[in-house]
């Protein structure tokens, strides 16, 4: 593992970009009502303190609704701290279910970890 990444017991990832904390799932992770509340809690566990958190969805086969109200729930916590959950890499699937009920009205969502990064950062790298 290298220096500036983490992994917490439940198989959630975090690594800095450029100053910014990227968390991700394990590969072939599913994000459904089974593992949602380990989810959220992990996530909120990474995002204290945080004024920016992106959440690497590349890995995620598959969001239920159980998955995008943890989501939903991890951008509200980071909101009323000051800060912001971006999302990056979603799937196709993941990114119709997102459109389908308006996610991406709420927050934002990029194609890649280093466009969130960026965004995040207000700088290009």
């Amino acid at each position: 593992m290298s220096a500036g990444q983490t992994t917490p017991p439940d198989g959630l990832t975090g690594e800095r970009v450029r100053g910014v904390l990227v968390v991700r799932m394990p590969a072939g992770s599913d994000l459904t009502a089974e593992e949602a509340p380990v989810v959220r809690a992990a996530l909120e566990a990474h995002a204290a303190g945080e004024d920016e958190l992106v959440f690497d969805l590349g890995d995620v086969r598959f969001v239920d609704s159980s998955g995008i109200g943890t989501i939903v729930g991890v951008s509200r916590t980071l909101d009323r701290a000051g800060g912001q959950l971006r999302l990056a890499r979603p799937s196709r699937e993941t990114s119709a279910a997102f459109e389908l009920v308006r996610l991406h009205r709420l927050l934002e969502i990029h194609p890649t970890v280093e466009d969130a990064v960026d965004h995040a950062t207000g700088s290009p790298s």
